[in-house]
């Protein structure tokens, strides 16, 4: 097929575009977090010249999800032409929240307490104070003066899983 080219200036660089072809968007560095939901934060287009604005949006959006401590833009000329790719640098991220030895109460009543869920940023310092949170919900809000929670992991930051380990103590009524 005839392939038409066109110039475009990006960066005070004149670039070649195979339009036929067009950029593709590339993202790399992501381990854990899927390409997939990278890419819903990215509305730049394949196809379409690179248009700084469009991208810079993207670059504020793919850190407000707070998944990377770093992302950058980069353009690489490729046989299909020229690639835009994201370069991110993940943070670690939340596998799974657990509860265990919540008998009065049930999990999604627990978790309301505490902004974790699966996926979000993983920090130790926020999980010791969920922990915390939900102890303080039990003891203030619902008369378990004596509950006590612990953080049974989550509490290293090689760790990925946050388990909270409720002991409710006795209902007290003043």
């Amino acid at each position: 097929p005839n392939a038409v080219s066109q110039q475009f200036e990006l960066a005070g660089e004149t670039l070649t575009l195979n339009v036929a072809a067009g950029p593709y968007i590339r993202i790399e560095g992501n381990d854990t977090i899927e390409t997939g939901a990278v890419m819903a934060y990215v509305k730049s287009q394949v196809g379409r010249p690179p248009n700084e604005r469009p991208i810079k949006e993207d670059l504020r959006s793919l850190y407000a999800t707070k998944w990377f401590f770093s992302v950058e833009r980069r353009y690489r000329m490729t046989e299909r032409g020229l690639a835009l790719v994201f370069r991110v640098l993940e943070r670690p991220v939340v596998r799974s929240v657990v509860i265990k030895g919540n008998e009065n109460f049930p999990k999604r009543q627990i978790l309301k307490q505490i902004s974790l869920e699966p996926g979000s940023p993983f920090d130790v310092a926020t999980n010791r104070a969920a922990a915390r949170k939900i102890e303080g919900y039990y003891q203030d809000k619902k008369s378990y003066p004596q509950a006590k929670v612990t953080l049974e992991l989550g509490g290293n930051k090689e760790d990925r899983d946050v388990v909270f380990k409720i002991e409710e103590g006795p209902y007290t009524v003043i």
